[in-house]
């Protein structure tokens, strides 16, 4: 209070402002007028969130302001202009009935921890009836989470403050765009931002504090992602191992069992949550089923690779060696049509009968026909080689991708 307000004048203006006022009844001469609260919010910290559960622990301070008529009526009459401010007890005067309508653990705003903070608790009056009323409370609310893009995950968390009641005597709104921060603790695990709106989805008057927790991801990038993709990459390398040397088979199955421990480690931090499957969940998942199906194809490549030849190839594996091995051996598997078309141009310089043309070049034709079906065990086990090297190369050339569309969209942020 100002040095020029003695004590016993502000005890004076206290027991005028005091006499016959109801703390039930709204501050208002017409009784049908609404008591319009503005409401601002200052977020000291967040303590913890949840995503699993979807709960916030937060702390904070809300601050309500409102106009009291009847305080600043017996203001003005009391003679006591020269005091610009008061303040009155918490219990004494008129207060708006304010609850967090998200809650998880308490209905109202302001928290008294004692009988002793009630009495306490005051309420700041100004000349012109402005109250001022500051509650700083630790609150959990409950939030929609959404782990699709986790570990870049974004949630929002609305702070909901309804009026706590439906008689429709008090408006809230507020005249603030943002929540302030400017006090704000930093999270070790979460970006803050924010925004404020006036909700229209409660049958009372509310205001909506969202509060908006980005992931930060370095520490799960590095302890997660690039694991998994570096033990991906090893993976695809055992293909660099000579077949012939019989160290490929334990090469790829201590990869694979390397990458399901690994996994195991680290399953407790991922989110499980009914609502989304995340895509590094999926990601995750289609590296190990790709890191199965390269231990199968070693397996199956010994297989070919050491089978006795009393049994023929199967035709189907004829051709599939064929396909994929035809680059490699252009001289050996040509087709017939080529290679007829370069006999008929050799021999028609060389023979003038045309009999002795159609008879070399039927020959050459049975050739090929016995080339192409001479396919061995061991091509069939070196077509398979090359066709999971193919897929490898796809699987390292879609996480490349993934990773620099990951860097532009962090580098935005």
């Amino acid at each position: 209070m100002a040095t020029s307000m003695e004590y016993s004048g502000v005890q004076e203006l206290q027991k005028v402002l005091l006499s016959n006022y109801s703390n039930i009844i709204t501050p208002r001469i017409n009784q049908s007028d609404l008591v319009t609260v503005d409401v601002s919010f200052y977020l000291n910290s967040v303590i913890d969130f949840d995503v699993i559960s979807g709960i916030m622990s937060f702390s904070g301070s809300f601050i309500f302001y409102w106009n009291d008529e009847i305080i600043r009526m017996k203001w003005e009459s009391s003679g006591l202009s020269n005091i610009t401010y008061t303040r009155l007890r918490f219990r004494d005067v008129w207060i708006p009935t304010i609850f967090v309508r998200n809650k998880a653990n308490t209905d109202s705003v302001c928290q008294l921890a004692s009988t002793a903070g009630s009495v306490s608790s005051t309420v700041t009056y100004y000349r012109n009836g402005l109250a001022m009323l500051v509650c700083t409370s630790v609150l959990k609310t409950t939030c929609h989470t959404d782990v699709t893009f986790y570990p870049l995950d974004t949630h929002k968390c609305n702070v909901t403050v309804v009026a706590g009641s439906l008689i429709q005597d008090i408006k809230l709104q507020t005249t603030i765009s943002t929540i302030l921060t400017d006090y704000t603790y930093s999270n070790s695990e979460w970006s803050i931002s924010s925004n404020v709106r006036n909700s229209s989805d409660t049958p009372v008057s509310g205001v909506d504090f969202i509060i908006i927790l980005s992931r930060k991801p370095t520490f799960l990038m590095v302890n997660l992602l690039f694991p998994v993709m570096v033990i991906t990459i090893l993976n695809g390398m055992s293909f660099l191992v000579p077949i012939e040397s019989g160290e490929r088979l334990s090469f790829g199955i201590s990869l694979l069992l390397m990458f399901i421990v690994f996994l195991t480690t680290v399953l407790d931090i991922l989110p499980s949550t009914n609502n989304s499957l995340s895509v590094f969940n999926i990601f995750v998942l289609s590296q190990l089923i790709y890191s199965c199906s390269l231990a199968f194809g070693i397996i199956i490549t010994f297989y070919f690779h050491f089978r006795c030849g009393d049994k023929e190839v199967p035709k189907i594996l004829q051709k599939m060696a064929i396909v994929i091995l035809r680059k490699e051996n252009k001289t050996k598997l040509k087709t017939k049509k080529t290679l007829q078309y370069d006999i008929r141009k050799d021999e028609k310089a060389n023979f003038k009968d045309e009999n002795e043309i159609k008879l070399k070049t039927e020959q050459s034709g049975d050739k090929l026909e016995n080339t192409l079906s001479n396919i061995t065990w061991k091509e069939v086990a070196k077509a398979l080689d090359r066709l999971l090297q193919y897929l490898t190369a796809f699987n390292v050339a879609l996480m490349i991708i993934g990773v620099i569309i990951l860097g532009i969209f962090i580098s935005l942020q």
